[in-house]
């Protein structure tokens, strides 16, 4: 964070919009580290790089034929990306990476996210409040990120809600809301992975989901 230049943009041929160079520094170090995160996955994946803009819902605009998913936060970035050229799959991912927060922020946090049995289950397979807290954020933000392009709506963290966890896979599954049934067509239960970072000190989620 301290070392970024915005001339870091140009000499990364990664476009900076004037919206981006209204805000804050710590805004635009991230979303130039997610997007070369990007960058750098086109490469390895199509074998060149196109530019990935902000669309008015402020989600990724992925150029035709890729779906992909970004996240960040304040000392790391990460993206994923698959082509999706095969317009019956319909595949989209959501990936999102969070740092595990203090204790005193779960306790402010926990019940507006997560309801008691979802803690519950997490702390019965050993996780601390803190961590249980930062592991359910972070992986119904990828749900939503993964959902996002089939409803195009808000919804909330009461959208869906874990009733399994797999600590030896690291797969996390949820199951649908009422209104996620009805209103989108969602029933079926949706599954997320998720693993620690390499320094421990955040968590990443990553999701599937295929209408």
């Amino acid at each position: 964070m301290n070392a970024f230049q915005p001339f870091f943009y140009q000499r990364l041929n990664i476009i900076y919009t004037p919206q981006l160079q209204k805000s804050v520094t710590k805004r635009q170090a991230e979303f130039l580290a997610g997007r070369l995160c990007v960058k750098l996955l086109m490469h390895r994946l199509l074998g060149y790089s196109t530019p990935v803009p902000i669309s008015p819902d402020r989600s990724p605009s992925w150029p035709v034929g890729v779906t992909g998913s970004i996240s960040h936060s304040n000392n790391h970035a990460i993206a994923t990306l698959t082509q999706n050229q095969n317009k019956k799959t319909n595949i989209s991912l959501g990936v999102d990476i969070q740092e595990i927060i203090t204790s005193e922020q779960s306790d402010h946090i926990h019940t507006l996210i997560s309801t008691p049995n979802e803690i519950a289950l997490l702390q019965k397979n050993g996780l601390s409040l803190k961590c249980a807290t930062t592991l359910l954020f972070s992986a119904k933000e990828a749900i939503y990120k993964s959902i996002y392009p089939h409803i195009k709506e808000i919804i909330g963290f009461n959208s869906v809600a874990l009733i399994e966890l797999n600590i030896t896979e690291q797969k996390l599954t949820f199951s649908p809301s009422i209104t996620l049934c009805k209103q989108f067509g969602i029933s079926r239960n949706i599954y997320c992975q998720y693993r620690n970072t390499e320094d421990s000190n955040a968590i990443i989620t990553f999701c599937i989901y295929q209408q």
